[in-house]
């Protein structure tokens, strides 16, 4: 279940970042932002199932810095 939402999640991301870059068209950037900490939360939970916790704490920690920044520039 987490793998195909990751697989779902970087299929959404990585083609809206490749379109702000060819067009320089960056008002779709929070939104991008905000899906990759989505993501990074899901790789954080992904890693606290297999047991690492230490990359489970910096995956989430990271992706709510990322909220934050989604946000500020908002």
């Amino acid at each position: 279940m987490i793998k195909i939402l990751r697989i779902v999640m970087s299929v959404i991301i990585i083609p809206l970042a490749l379109y702000m870059l060819i067009t320089n068209n960056f008002e779709w950037m929070p939104f991008n932002l905000f899906l990759l900490s989505l993501f990074m939360m899901v790789m954080g939970t992904d890693e606290f199932i297999k047991g690492r916790k230490q990359y489970g704490y910096l995956n989430v920690a990271v992706s709510f810095f990322i909220v934050f920044v989604a946000f500020f520039i908002w």
